[in-house]
């Protein structure tokens, strides 16, 4: 009986136990997010030219200079807080995975001490 394990009330063979954490999974996650919120945000803020178009119909002068400025100046305010985010969620993220890992490890420790035969996991 050392291949069987108790989990709760239920009684496990070790070939019904399987364990992993898929970091390659989790990095084309935070990889893809990245893309997709990130990256496609900043494009449409550098996509002025409607607004630029806009401006130069109605609006001369240094007033007109002036409110382009301060919009590039916002869009890299904009996009430097996106970044920092992003920055913030990538690394909640990757602490989440580092859990998953420890989670997974002690599960597997646990697994095989119940099972009748100990291996160092790393």
């Amino acid at each position: 009986m050392a291949d069987l394990f108790q989990l709760g009330n239920k009684e496990l063979k070790m070939s019904d136990a399987t364990y992993a954490v898929d970091t390659q999974g989790m990095d084309n996650y935070i990889k893809d997010l990245k893309t997709k919120v990130i990256t496609d945000t900043k494009t449409k803020l550098e996509d002025v030219k409607g607004i630029q178009q806009a401006v130069d119909k109605g609006w001369n002068g240094p007033a007109k200079n002036y409110f382009l400025k301060q919009l590039q100046q916002m869009i890299r305010s904009i996009e430097h807080d996106l970044d920092e985010e992003a920055n913030d969620l990538n690394t909640k993220l990757r602490s989440i995975t580092l859990s998953y890992i420890d989670q997974n490890r002690d599960i597997a420790q646990t697994i095989e001490k119940q099972s009748g035969f100990i291996r160092k996991v790393n």
